[in-house]
């Protein structure tokens, strides 16, 4: 399969979930209650209001994730090396998405929402996703910078480069 028509078919599937969650009945208190002190706040509520959203927005998170790799490998060239490096940094991604969703999913499990567990100063999902999800690009801005003159600007694309804009300058020239 061609990369485009994987792009699209992610594309596909992302709306076939949304499409799904647009039409889910909707939970009561699922957008929080009333905070019995501070009027202007909401409160959770029961957990169990999560479990019909919880596995389509992990699915479309999994879905984002491959897109976003998938679009990185679309203007590039990779070598079988390459490939396996970009699908390397695609599964950790992909990993510390998961442990995300299933430490906020232990947490409506055991319903300790209202006093959970810290880790460097953050509930534990919430570290998952700061230090893990807000780190795992920078696998992919190593790749790139390591690997640039390799799949992006090769020398034979650098000569075309450079005879295009030189037939530029001239064309700029002779109109001037």
């Amino acid at each position: 399969m061609k990369l485009a028509t994987w792009i699209f078919a992610l594309y596909l599937a992302m709306g076939g979930i949304l499409t799904v969650a647009l039409f889910l009945e909707e939970v009561p208190g699922s957008h929080g209650l009333a905070h019995p002190t501070y009027e202007d706040m909401s409160i959770g509520g029961e957990s169990t209001r999560h479990n019909q959203v919880v596995w389509l927005g992990t699915a479309l998170g999994i879905l984002q994730i491959t897109l976003f790799v998938s679009m990185l490998c679309l203007a590039i060239q990779l070598d079988k090396k390459q490939r396996v490096w970009m699908a390397v940094g695609g599964a950790l991604m992909l990993t510390v998405f998961v442990a995300t969703v299933l430490s906020y999913r232990s947490l409506l499990v055991a319903g300790t929402l209202a006093n959970p567990p810290i880790f460097l100063g953050l509930p534990v999902p919430t570290a998952w996703m700061i230090y893990g999800l807000g780190l795992t690009p920078v696998f992919f801005v190593v790749f790139y910078v390591l690997q640039f003159d390799s799949c992006v600007l090769r020398a034979e694309r650098y000569e075309r480069f450079q005879q295009v804009l030189a037939e530029f300058q001239r064309s700029e020239e002779d109109h001037a």
